[in-house]
């Protein structure tokens, strides 16, 4: 009979404890997260240097169409023989159990409405508006922890007020680009984020500022040069882009009056439309300041003032015509896409490709991260 009453009170124990698990797990934490969010944001830092920059050329593709000069994802003609493809290359998945951040969830301005979403949907439908499908495994995983490292990083440095009651914002010239599109689960851009997820760039302790864009001339820029804003893992480095590349070499055209008139435009002085326009560049090809009689201005300016892709340009003067020969799209600092999408076609893994454009920085959890 002992037995009897010891066997029944272990059963009585297992139905009432088993499903109050079962409901305690199902509870939900939005309310909780959200909060935590606005307590880790802090004041914002630099990035707001290079935001207008930043934002609109990060994406190739949809700043091609708005110029007239589409790129296509797949025509690389210089490129052919691949010693590997990435897809052969497992990715390095972030631990399921590792401990719960302050940004689980984050709310995004989009328009008129507040959109409260996980982390890493936010980060997927960046990545989704910012690369093309079309790139190989390992690139789109790398340009996946990109945009996470710097939307972690404006996390750190914002507050609502920049954004209307909002930590981040769908303008691409403010925060990054960001799709509405619904995609299929087994799209591509999804699986590379989800094989990369929690994770982030770190530099001394520090969740890094990984700025990215379209293609380089063969040389990254040094952010100090770019951005007035030095940055340890913000140095050049070489990139394998090249002339057979879609898009790598453009040129414009301008007399000195359409050039003064372009500046002029733009807010700029001319005293003297006969005057000597000249350039500087640093080594890796870059416009440190461009020269126009009385005027000077560095050469991200002349680059925006100007409508040109890069500032990684070149100029000649041929008869009253004045030519301008440009590398790359984009500012030129952080990680190259086009040279990410090079590498992993190379057999390069992600984490090879986001260290080498990040020097002297490392893939981290993000939750050991915050705590570091």
């Amino acid at each position: 009979m002992r037995r009897i009453f010891c066997y029944f009170g272990i059963f009585t124990a297992f139905t009432m404890v088993v499903p109050t698990a079962v409901a305690l797990r199902c509870l939900p934490g939005t309310a909780r997260q959200t909060a935590q969010i606005a307590a880790h944001a802090a004041p914002h830092g630099e990035a707001e240097t290079a935001a207008d920059v930043q934002g609109q050329e990060a994406v190739l593709p949809a700043a091609a169409e708005k110029e007239g000069a589409a790129v296509e994802t797949n025509d690389i003609q210089s490129v052919s023989d691949f010693a590997a493809t990435s897809e052969e290359i497992p990715a390095q998945t972030a631990d399921a159990a590792s401990p719960a951040t302050p940004f689980e969830t984050v709310t995004v301005r989009h328009g008129e409405e507040i959109l409260e979403m996980e982390l890493e949907e936010y980060v997927y439908r960046v990545t989704r508006a910012e690369v093309p499908a079309s790139f190989s495994a390992q690139a789109l995983r790398a340009c996946s922890v990109a945009v996470r490292s710097y939307t972690v990083y404006k996390l750190l440095h914002s507050t609502k007020e920049e954004h209307d009651g909002a930590v981040l914002c769908t303008n691409s010239r403010h925060c990054m680009a960001f799709s509405t599109a619904e995609e299929a689960q087994d799209c591509p851009v999804r699986a590379a984020c989800r094989d990369t997820a929690g994770q982030v760039m770190c530099c001394g302790g520090e969740v890094c500022q990984t700025f990215f864009f379209s293609m380089c001339g063969g040389y990254t820029a040094d952010s100090a040069h770019v951005f007035a804003s030095s940055r340890a893992y913000l140095v050049p480095v070489c990139s394998p882009e090249g002339a057979g590349l879609q898009g790598f070499e453009t040129k414009a055209e301008f007399t000195k009056q359409a050039l003064a008139k372009a500046l002029r435009e733009k807010g700029y002085t001319v005293a003297d439309e006969a005057a000597e326009v000249s350039l500087a560049r640093d080594a890796q090809g870059y416009v440190l300041s461009f020269s126009f009689g009385e005027l000077t201005l560095g050469g991200t300016a002349a680059r925006l003032a100007l409508g040109l892709r890069s500032s990684c340009f070149s100029m000649e003067q041929q008869g009253q015509t004045l030519l301008f020969t440009v590398r790359g799209y984009g500012h030129g600092v952080g990680l190259s896409q086009w040279g990410a999408e090079l590498y992993a076609r190379q057999g390069w893994d992600y984490e090879k490709i986001l260290c080498h454009y990040y020097q002297n920085a490392a893939l981290q959890p993000l939750a050991s991260a915050l705590q570091s």
